[in-house]
């Protein structure tokens, strides 16, 4: 597997403990709006996708899971940036987790889009075999 893609696959596994953890430290305010059940079931969901989409990624070379990600990160980027001041002001701590998370998640789709994981992932290497050379 390509460096980049193991840094990517490191990074976005990070990047989904450390929204556990955000859960975890939320999850008092979570349960007064929503019924502990229905928070549980969220969470679990979207885990759930995430660790979807990274393993089609990085161990099946799945292209179009790599794009699906991008495209939902970004969106999900659109309504999160509107409320980091707000979450600054609360809570510090979670805001410097949350803006954490989302900077983890930003690196690694940078490297998930250059350097060795292109061609990996377009099925231009062959399984097993190390991919061309990146130019400098």
């Amino acid at each position: 597997m390509p460096k980049n893609v193991v840094r990517y696959e490191r990074l976005m596994y990070a990047s989904v403990a450390i929204g556990l953890l955000l859960t975890a430290l939320s999850f008092p305010s979570l349960v007064a709006r929503e019924s502990v059940g229905a928070v549980i079931l969220f969470q679990a969901f979207v885990v759930a996708v995430q660790v979807l989409l990274i393993w089609l990624i990085a161990r099946r070379r799945q292209n179009w899971a790599r794009w699906l990600f991008l495209v939902l990160f970004l969106v999900g980027l659109r309504f999160y940036l509107p409320h980091v001041p707000e979450l600054l002001a609360s809570d510090l701590l979670s805001a410097l987790l949350s803006l954490t998370q989302m900077a983890l998640i930003a690196i690694a789709f940078a490297l998930i889009f250059t350097g060795d994981a292109r061609p990996w992932l377009r099925g231009n290497a062959k399984r097993g075999e190390a991919p061309p050379p990146a130019p400098d």
